[in-house]
């Protein structure tokens, strides 16, 4: 390998997901590998740093300006798959110039600030670190079932580039995808579809258990992406079908807090342990846990501060909406002031990060108004509340606040 092959992940949700993915399956070539995503960076799967590492050594997050850690493919070319924040938008930068391929994996309303105020800055920024930067002639691929990225790659009209559109047949496509390559999967068939240059590639996902069989459509995205990254890097069909036949044995890191399905030995109840913590994520969870549950599904969940006040009463209210029973925990139970949902707005952003989980309980509590919401200060109590109040064809999810902690937290109950 003459020079360094780049591949360049950003969006809202689904980034570290795809990145463990795509490393997954390229540790199975023969060149050497950097992976930087959320928890550190790696070399050939053996990890080198952590997040904590980034934050007290470098003063920001590994997946800020990701290109710091390509020094380790100084002296031996290789592949880097970079999980990247839209924090690289501002002056820190990317830490390189170009990438061989972008993914874009779709925009949600979440983590804005003073910097970008809403989704469509939010857009222009990850727009900036993704297509803007790809090289002439090489690959961006994108949500096509994401009307902000549709839109932004329309308005864009790029035509050095070559571009790949994923998306879900039960969903409404934004882009036209005539003359194309692209990738798609049936939900009915339950078949991954693609076509690159006219040559097809079909897989099923009948039997698949990363995807869940292609009933949790988040991990279904992941595999689009993952197989257009493959066709961009190698334009061989072969090597993705080699690579593929693969996918069955990938197994996600148990404490990794990313869509962990764990059974109790005590209960004929199911738990699942994720990390999502925003409204779309959220009912992408719950609507994949109805299709398990045959009685009640029973949420445990926590915020952190970075949301409009607004964005949190909304996601409360949605989960209100979407779960049977909801937990919520927070160090910062119980809180002492006055009632925060009739506080006049001095600001659209939250201050005092104690503010947060009282703005939850108490708009997810006007929703249901039947007891059915509860808080807690801590997680293993919150937890053991729920597990108590299960019952046999329960489910529960379990939003993790620390991965580790929260896994060994949920397995010493169940």
């Amino acid at each position: 390998m003459k020079s360094n092959y780049i591949i360049s992940i950003t969006g809202t949700k689904g980034k570290t997901t795809l990145s463990r993915l795509l490393n997954y399956f390229f540790l199975q070539s023969n060149e050497r590998l950097l992976l930087v995503d959320s928890d550190g960076h790696y070399i050939n799967g053996e990890q080198k740093s952590t997040h904590l590492d980034s934050v007290y050594n470098k003063q920001m997050a590994t997946t800020v300006c990701p290109g710091k850690y390509l020094f380790e493919l100084m002296h031996q070319k290789g592949i880097a798959i970079l999980e990247t924040s839209v924090g690289s938008s501002g002056p820190i930068g990317l830490g390189y110039t170009k990438h061989q391929t972008s993914v874009f994996t779709n925009v949600f309303e979440d983590h804005l600030g003073s910097r970008i105020k809403n989704k469509e800055e939010l857009l222009e920024e990850k727009l900036k670190i993704s297509l803007d930067k790809v090289s002439e002639g090489d690959t961006f691929i994108f949500n096509a079932n994401d009307s902000y990225i549709s839109k932004g790659v329309i308005e864009r009209n790029n035509t050095d580039i070559q571009y790949i559109p994923i998306y879900i047949s039960s969903r409404k496509v934004h882009y036209d995808i005539a003359d194309f390559n692209f990738c798609m999967y049936e939900v009915d068939s339950k078949m991954i579809r693609a076509t690159f240059n006219g040559k097809e590639f079909n897989y099923s996902l009948k039997e698949d258990n990363f995807s869940k069989e292609g009933e949790y459509l988040p991990a279904v995205y992941a595999i689009l992406a993952a197989l257009a990254v493959m066709y961009s890097y190698s334009r061989d069909v072969s090597f993705i079908e080699d690579l593929f036949s693969t996918l069955g044995s990938y197994v996600v890191d148990q404490k990794g807090g990313r869509m962990v399905e764990l059974s109790s030995s005590k209960k004929d109840i199911d738990v699942i342990l994720d990390f999502a913590h925003e409204k779309e994520s959220l009912r992408e969870l719950a609507a994949y846990a109805r299709k398990k549950t045959t009685s009640q599904l029973i949420g445990v969940v926590r915020f952190s501060a970075d949301r409009t006040k607004d964005q949190l009463e909304d996601y409360a209210r949605s989960l209100a909406h979407d779960f049977d029973k909801l937990i919520i925990y927070d160090k910062n139970f119980p809180y002492q002031g006055t009632s925060i949902i009739q506080r006049s707005k001095d600001s659209r952003f939250i201050r005092d990060k104690k503010d947060v989980p009282e703005i939850i309980y108490q708009a997810a509590d006007l929703v249901r108004n039947d007891g059915s919401v509860i808080k807690v200060k801590d997680e293993t109590e919150a937890f053991t509340k729920a597990f108590q109040m299960s019952t046999d064809g329960d489910v529960i999810i379990h939003i993790s606040n620390k991965h580790e902690e929260s896994y060994e937290i949920v397995k010493g109950i169940i």
